[in-house]
């Protein structure tokens, strides 16, 4: 029996590492889909702050928190090109064993223009993945007097799971095409973006019990969102996807958000954008959950809302729920004060 119950906590352990932690605000998140991503945008600096928790209903959460900032490196001779530079940081928490993740990469990203509209992109990601568990929490038979369990009683065991950490590297593609609005009232511009990224590139370890075999998988991300004006209103439409295959392991998540313009009058170019906000929804295969999302970007700042409302086999015991995400963005220069007619960012 102990034996057993061994055998079992390793492989939890060994399985719940093996899932990638995922965000559910696909548009709110590029630096976790692909380094590609590192100075990407509109922005000359962006910093955002995540916040996920799953499986609040069935004993104890998946709890993930996580941050990630990115700016560009630009010179005025660098008419054609710049550089991206970025970090994500993440630490995830899951299970009765306090099963922790802790996951820390840079990013470094190089851009070209290659037309007006079109710029591809490459980039590289390294860091460390850190896994840890409490062993302080673990229940073992010679614990249970016949009642039930008895923490007084010694478990017997002279196993110790140490934390260890190991090497992590990743690497991305990016395409993105813009087209500018003619002016802010006609908005009829657009933005896409398309990426490929592979993460684990090195298969860091992945055992406590220091087996060989026992490594992380390739992660493999295929991913599109975009921005697309809808000629003379203040609404764009936000479709966005994400694939990911890590073993036989696959995800695919896809959605569409309804973006608002706020504007008023300006004695200067007869329209002033003043914020945003986006309402929408995602959709996790198969018939996994659906997910209700808000946006708002106001100035500098933007925060979204997500809950994924679970609608697997599993929705008996979680009553459909799922998980709630919340996110808090920065960004710099105000997408508002200039004289950018499109919509500030995807």
């Amino acid at each position: 029996m102990k034996k057993l119950f061994t055998i079992i906590t390793v492989l939890g352990a060994s399985l719940t590492f093996g899932q990638d932690i995922h965000f559910s605000q696909l548009s709110n998140t590029p630096l976790f889909l692909s380094p590609a991503s590192a100075g990407a945008s509109p922005a000359d600096f962006r910093a955002s702050l995540h916040y996920r928790n799953q499986w609040a209903n069935m004993g104890s959460p998946f709890t993930t928190y996580a941050m990630a900032l990115d700016g560009k490196l630009k010179k005025k001779s660098w008419r054609d090109k710049h550089f991206g530079i970025g970090g994500v940081l993440f630490t995830d928490r899951a299970g009765d064993l306090a099963l922790k993740t802790l996951n820390g990469n840079l990013q470094f990203a190089y851009h070209q223009k290659l037309n007006s509209n079109n710029y591809l992109s490459g980039g590289l990601q390294a860091g460390f993945v850190q896994h840890s568990i409490d062993q302080s929490l673990a229940q073992w038979d010679n614990q249970y007097d016949g009642t039930g369990y008895n923490s007084s009683y010694s478990s017997g065991e002279s196993l110790a799971f140490q934390p260890f950490t190991s090497f992590d590297a990743s690497a991305g593609i990016l395409w993105t095409y813009s087209s500018k609005s003619g002016t802010l009232s006609s908005n009829n511009g657009k933005v896409i973006q398309i990426g490929f990224a592979a993460h684990h590139l090195n298969k860091p370890k992945l055992s406590f019990m220091n087996l060989a075999t026992e490594k992380y998988y390739h992660r493999y991300v295929f991913h599109g969102n975009s921005t697309i004006g809808l000629n003379n209103t203040s609404w764009a439409v936000q479709p966005a996807f994400v694939y990911q295959r890590k073993g036989k392991e696959q995800e695919l998540v896809l959605g569409t958000m309804f973006k608002y313009l706020i504007t008023e009058k300006s004695h200067v170019t007869g329209f002033k954008a003043q914020f945003d906000f986006a309402l929408g929804a995602y959709y996790r295969f198969r018939s996994d959950a659906i997910i209700p999302t808000l946006y708002l970007n106001y100035a500098n700042w933007g925060f979204g809302l997500g809950y994924d409302v679970n609608i697997s086999s599993l929705s008996g015991a979680t009553k459909f729920r799922g998980g709630l995400e919340l996110s808090l963005k920065f960004v710099t220069p105000n997408p508002y004060s200039n004289s950018n007619p499109s919509f500030p960012s995807l």
